[in-house]
């Protein structure tokens, strides 16, 4: 068991000189780096795409910013209660709200695949289960379901950045 009393003690992942906090410090970083590339991956994304042809459209580059800001205070604070709840509530609302952007994609395939070439012959011989499936996977449509499943990919990386136990309010984190 571990010594409270012992200040050597790598068991204690609240004392920044600790071995185990340093792995969890650096976890933490790993995991926010890895949320911030695939972030930036996704924006290069929807440049090339040019989605920004009205207001629906906008609503990724808005979970863009408040991920970008979850991460921000993560990598610059991830241990003092404030930030850690914050960037926690950002990256959940964020991750809900790009679930929605993957059933907006799907039922836009849906809607959209009978009027296609490829599909128009064919699609209502479909059951519904396979006209689902491939508006799902891209096989029919034009909206990708991945792209906005890949910023709730984001939103659950940032969450994971943010368990443990923060500390107090107005504790500094160096």
């Amino acid at each position: 068991m571990a010594d409270p009393a012992d200040p050597a003690d790598p068991a204690d992942p609240a004392d920044p000189g600790t071995s185990d906090a340093a792995l969890v410090r650096r976890l933490r970083r790993a995991i926010v780096l890895m949320a911030v590339l695939i972030l930036l991956g996704l924006l290069a994304e929807l440049t090339m795409l040019r989605h920004w042809k009205g207001p629906l459209q906008l609503v990724p580059w808005g979970v863009a910013m408040a991920l970008l800001a979850a991460a921000g205070l993560l990598w610059r604070d991830a241990t003092s209660r404030t930030p850690v709840l914050i960037a926690r509530t950002l990256a959940a609302a964020s991750a809900a709200a790009s679930l929605l952007g993957v059933w907006e994609h799907v039922a836009g395939n849906l809607e959209t695949a009978p009027l296609s070439v490829a599909w128009a012959s064919r699609w209502d011989a479909l059951s519904p289960t396979e006209q689902l499936w491939q508006a799902a996977t891209g096989g029919a449509g034009i909206a990708p379901p991945l792209v906005p499943g890949f910023l709730a990919l984001v939103g659950v990386l940032l969450c994971c950045a943010t368990i443990g136990p923060p500390r107090r309010s107005g504790s500094t984190a160096h």
